[in-house]
């Protein structure tokens, strides 16, 4: 009898996720049987729904947003420095001796906490200074987040019938020598082609 994996994907919100679907789809291609389920898990539930994949015999799971951008900015930083700890950092201190075993473990652990560290400040200043990216999977998305400065939108639609640009022109300087040409070019960011835009300010910038 052929075994059955199990996987899961975990986020939120996900009801309107694809990736299950897509994967069953180059499992059956390729003659393997998976199980590919959805589990709403926001940040404060991702330990136990991990812990949980674990107890229940799952094989791996994926993640989407908000749990992509936690991943980077944390277990990534702490997991890939074991990379070049075990391929160079370890042969050298198994040339060591110590009595106990578990010293050769805490010096690989030093190692990687040493590199992580400086990673996930140099991250944090990074988003303080030039500004924190939010992905969307549609424009609709944008009011379930926190405001950020950049965005970047996976499935959108412009309406190129009614984008508005105002043009402006001005003379700066002591003597006049600056000549300052604007352009400010407004459209609507739709969903789909489907939409309707209303005429009505919802988000602005000043």
């Amino acid at each position: 009898m052929q075994k059955k994996y199990k996987f899961a994907l975990l986020g939120t919100p996900i009801a309107h996720s694809l990736s299950p679907e897509i994967h069953r789809i180059f499992a059956e291609g390729c003659g393997i049987d998976i199980d590919y389920i959805k589990i709403e898990t926001d940040k404060a539930q991702l330990k136990d729904a991990v812990e949980r994949l674990k107890r229940e015999g799952f094989s791996g799971f994926n993640c989407t947003m908000p749990l992509k951008e936690e991943i980077i900015k944390f277990w990534l930083p702490f997991g890939l420095p074991w990379i070049p700890v075990l391929i160079w950092l370890r042969p050298r201190i198994k040339l060591l001796y110590f009595k106990n075993d578990n010293v050769y473990f805490i010096y690989q652990f030093l190692a990687c906490v040493a590199i992580a560290i400086p990673t996930i400040i140099s991250q944090e200043y990074l988003v303080a200074t030039i500004g924190k990216l939010t992905q969307l999977d549609n424009i609709s998305q944008i009011s379930q987040h926190d405001k950020t400065k950049y965005y970047s939108l996976k499935n959108y639609h412009i309406d190129k019938q009614h984008i508005a640009i105002q043009k402006t022109i001005s003379i700066t300087g002591k003597t006049n020598e600056y000549l300052n040409m604007f352009m400010y070019i407004a459209m609507p960011i739709l969903d789909s082609n489907t939409d309707i835009v209303k005429f009505e300010n919802k988000y602005f910038q000043n």
